[in-house]
């Protein structure tokens, strides 16, 4: 679980900076420094709010779930949900 005083300036946490790398594919303007505070939990509550999920600003198994199956579907449209379109066949 990642939350609110999550890494340091001279102890940056590698999961945080993860977290932060995946919420500027959505938040470009967040900074990622391997540091949790008030930047990173207002781009987490943002995200958890356009999730459905409840806003608390704590990177739990829910926000976490949401946000492992949103880079899934990055990776792969098909988890997304989006429909292939085959090519007509050649006559």
């Amino acid at each position: 679980m990642l939350s609110y005083g999550t890494g340091s300036r001279t102890n940056p946490d590698a999961g945080v900076r993860r977290l932060q790398q995946q919420l500027k594919t959505i938040y470009p303007d967040i900074v990622v420094d391997g540091i949790f505070r008030g930047e990173t939990k207002k781009y987490v509550i943002k995200y958890q709010k356009s999730k459905g999920l409840a806003p608390d600003g704590v990177v739990g198994p829910l926000t976490n779930g949401a946000l492992s199956a949103d880079r899934a579907s990055a990776v792969d449209p098909a988890a997304a949900g989006a429909r292939t379109v085959g090519l007509p066949s050649p006559l």
